[in-house]
């Protein structure tokens, strides 16, 4: 069905540039875990490390230490 196509297109788009966001934030060494994840909409710092290990391969933190 058309839309349900596009509710995972968008659905998609959205994910992807969450993750932009995620990682613009986490180049930024003076916001901690817990604040970036808030920013973002997820309260849980657990939670967040969680996701974005799913979608990148690294914890937040693996991501912040490829960046120096």
């Amino acid at each position: 069905e058309i839309q349900t196509r596009l509710r995972h297109q968008l659905h998609g788009v959205f994910n992807e540039l969450s993750l932009k966001l995620r990682k613009s934030l986490l180049q930024n060494r003076n916001l901690k875990l817990n604040q970036i994840a808030e920013m973002v909409g997820i309260p849980d710092v657990k939670y967040f490390s969680k996701v974005f290990k799913k979608h990148e391969g690294l914890t937040p933190n693996e991501y912040r230490k490829t960046l120096t």
